[in-house]
């Protein structure tokens, strides 16, 4: 098999070569051929200003910009703040790179290895500042050196001599692990989509058996060990669900035993209600995992089944081929550093509205039992006083619109999944307006939760594309959307409307959808129809309430 080529181009003020020799050799594992290549020495801004005017097509596909800062020249963290974004929007500025960063660590060798209490500060308050500057952008990475350096020590990391003689702080070992690093992210990128956990109780959640010790008696906690990696276990969860993955549990118990330790023991970090639904009984657990995935309506693709039982994993992926599988490991000493190596793959797209999707499907559970009493659709549907707001899109709505465009697969025309970056490009382009919807209703704010395109042509319009979270299907809210683009964002004069469709496997929803309007194909990704028409057959119930944003 030919070997992959890769190229890695270093942005830096300090001496980095032996990084070469070192990805090098670790490209010959994975069957990777790495060419290394280094800028002159100067400030990383500089080095980014330089090298994002001179980007084509055989320009290096990976920059690690290295951040290595004299911090005695930063009087004030403002100041630190504002070189720090400096660069991460020259670093945006090439949306089709892939950007590495690393995180601030103590600067001179000479000066010690420990910074003193006020660098100390101003280096925690940078790192802080840099992930908020880059959370959202997909196409640049933080490398965490201290990891590195407190995996192999700090005197194992720094070298004073080599910074004397070479102006090279870091020693053979430190480039080892950092090669590694590097390397493990080009070979792995991070692109599993986790939307929901999925974890077993006893000896997964917590030590032990509720069911033969008691809810106080399984073993979490801060004292003596395992009790502390279980209770860290389950401070990774909880950082996890505040990135928006939600969490559910499927667990061969007696339900009030289960329930009876969120109740009972203070030392569950977890509480029950972080979990957005629950199957506690003596069920097979693959039944339960469906039942969960068709409840929250998302694709088993998108699930994580956490167990330590080797049986009930084997038993999943051979029931449930797609999902994906973490055992606990036996070691428990092993918990949290290998399920870390496993999230470090995930895809963490966080935003602000990623905190409210567990209240919004736990309003989905009320709407959905309330639902079960009415023998039609309509008139369900009639009950649920569902406001709609269509707006264009605004700076605030980007990273959000990003995330539904990356994250939404089932009600997507064409699948297509654009970084922040890319996203931003679109929305200046002469030709593409972008359109959001927001919804609520009398149980709960479901919102931002569509997205549309429209390009406006001399002789017709054309739906660019259109999506919407699988959390508001079933409620006709694509016709009322789709409806109301072409009544109040098409030209009056347009009378043909296009639809760019492009197949998949996972949005047949969507062709149902034209198929139901009587779009008639076009051409091999086109569907067309003529504007009355498609008004007409656009019906939604009459009671939804309608906001039209800014034409």
């Amino acid at each position: 098999m030919e070997s992959k080529e890769i190229a890695v181009h270093f942005l830096r003020n300090i001496t980095l070569e032996p990084i070469a020799r070192k990805l090098k050799n670790y490209g010959k594992i994975d069957n990777q051929t790495y060419e290394v290549t280094f800028s002159n020495y100067q400030p990383l801004d500089e080095g980014f200003f330089s090298i994002s005017n001179k980007i084509g097509n055989n320009s290096p596909e990976y920059i690690f910009g290295f951040i290595w800062i004299d911090y005695s020249k930063f009087h004030k963290p403002s100041e630190l703040f504002e070189y720090l974004n400096q660069v991460v929007e020259l670093a945006k500025l090439m949306p089709t790179k892939n950007i590495f960063l690393n995180n601030l660590i103590p600067y001179s060798p000479a000066k010690g290895l420990t910074p003193n209490s006020s660098e100390a500060s101003l280096i925690d308050l940078g790192n802080q500042e840099l992930y908020k500057l880059t959370k959202d952008i997909s196409n640049i990475v933080l490398i965490n050196l201290n990891d590195i350096i407190n995996t192999i020590g700090l005197n194992s990391a720094y070298d004073v001599r080599f910074w004397y003689m070479y102006k090279q702080p870091f020693t053979n070992l430190f480039f080892e692990e950092l090669a590694k690093e590097i390397n493990s992210k080009v070979s792995s990128p991070k692109t599993k989509q986790v939307k929901v956990i999925v974890l077993d109780c006893d000896n997964t959640l917590w030590g032990g058996v509720v069911g033969e010790e008691g809810p106080t008696n399984i073993r979490i906690g801060d004292g003596a060990f395992p009790d502390n990696a279980y209770k860290d276990f389950q401070l990774q969860i909880k950082r996890l669900k505040e990135f928006g993955i939600l969490l559910a549990i499927s667990s061969k118990n007696n339900e009030s035993d289960v329930i009876e330790v969120f109740e009972k023991n203070q030392n569950m970090v977890l509480k029950y209600e972080d979990f957005v639904t629950t199957r506690i009984n003596w069920d097979d657990k693959a039944g339960n995992i469906l039942s969960i995935s068709k409840e929250l309506n998302l694709s088993l693709e998108s699930f994580l089944f956490i167990d330590d039982s080797k049986f009930e994993i084997e038993s999943i992926r051979k029931q449930i081929p797609e999902i994906q599988t973490y055992q606990i490991p036996e070691d428990k000493f092993k918990i949290c550093k290998s399920f870390e190596e496993v999230v470090s793959n995930f895809d963490l797209n966080f935003s602000q509205t990623s905190n409210l999707r567990l209240e919004s499907y736990k309003a989905e559970r009320i709407r959905q039992d309330v639902k079960s009493g009415y023998s039609s659709l309509d008139d369900f549907l009639n009950t649920l006083q569902i406001e709609i707001k269509i707006d264009r899109v605004q700076n605030v709505d980007i990273n959000r619109s990003a995330e539904l465009i990356q994250r939404t697969n089932q009600f997507n025309s064409t699948g297509e999944k654009l970084s922040i970056s890319e996203f931003k490009a679109k929305l200046v382009s002469e030709n593409c307006e972008y359109f959001t919807l927001r919804a609520s209703d009398k149980y709960g704010d479901y919102g931002l939760v569509g997205l549309v395109s429209i390009n406006n042509q001399t002789d017709f319009s054309e739906i660019d594309s259109f999506m919407l979270s699988c959390r508001i299907l079933g409620r006709k809210v694509e016709y009322a959307f789709l409806h109301e683009i072409i009544r109040h964002y098409l030209p009056k004069r347009i009378m043909i409307v296009k639809f760019r469709f492009i197949e998949n496997s996972k949005n047949k929803q969507v062709r149902d959808f034209l198929d139901t309007l009587g779009f008639e194909k076009a051409s091999s990704d086109t569907f067309s129809s003529d504007r009355l028409s498609l008004l007409n057959m656009l019906k939604y119930p009459e009671n939804y309430t309608i906001e039209i944003g800014r034409k």
